[in-house]
């Protein structure tokens, strides 16, 4: 299988800088700073303009600090959109104190499916915090944060993703745009 393992000669993921293959739904990204959370990282990416284009967000934190590790996935709807993703957000700086830039490429599980099993069967997936849990798109089209030993219930037999509206434990609503939020 060849999610069994994202250790390779470059570590997770693939080489550094490397395009997504074409057919690519599930990126990988490198250089998170430790401190961002889930929450933070979905809103740079919507404010990037890829709000409502990805089903899937995980970034593993470390259990005694609440700390990310530095890597998250996420997995695009489409493939080309992955791939402008990619070409848009690759190298690009955090903030300006950090001298980290994102890295990003291809993740060797990809689709929600697939990345939750691989994640389900690893230690990581048995917490039911929320804050150690990945988030999926409901149907609604909120992201949901769902712990991983209840979300393969939502993958149906065709490998897509169901959600309804009140699996999840905590909810990232999309942001509104201007015209929706005059009262």
């Amino acid at each position: 299988d060849v999610c069994s393992s994202d250790l390779g000669p470059h570590g997770p993921g693939g080489p550094r800088g490397t395009r997504p293959k074409p057919q690519t739904t599930t990126l990988m990204f490198r250089n998170i700073p430790n401190a961002l959370t889930p929450e933070n990282l979905m809103a740079i990416v919507d404010m990037a303009g890829f709000s409502g284009t990805y089903d899937y967000l995980y970034l593993p934190r470390d259990t005694n600090t609440a700390y990310n590790k530095g890597y998250a996935f996420l997995n695009f709807t489409y493939p080309r959109v992955a791939q402008d993703f990619a070409a848009q957000l690759e190298g690009s700086a955090w903030n300006e104190k950090s001298p980290k830039r994102l890295a990003i490429t291809d993740a060797l599980c990809q689709g929600v499916a697939a990345n939750l099993r691989r994640l389900r069967s690893s230690s990581t997936g048995m917490q039911t915090a929320a804050a150690f849990s990945p988030w999926l798109r409901s149907n609604q089209g909120y992201m949901l944060c769902v712990p991983a030993a209840e979300a393969a219930r939502y993958i149906d037999q065709n490998g897509s993703l169901n959600v309804p509206g009140n699996a999840g434990s905590m909810v990232n609503l999309p942001p509104q745009r201007s015209e929706e939020r005059r009262v």
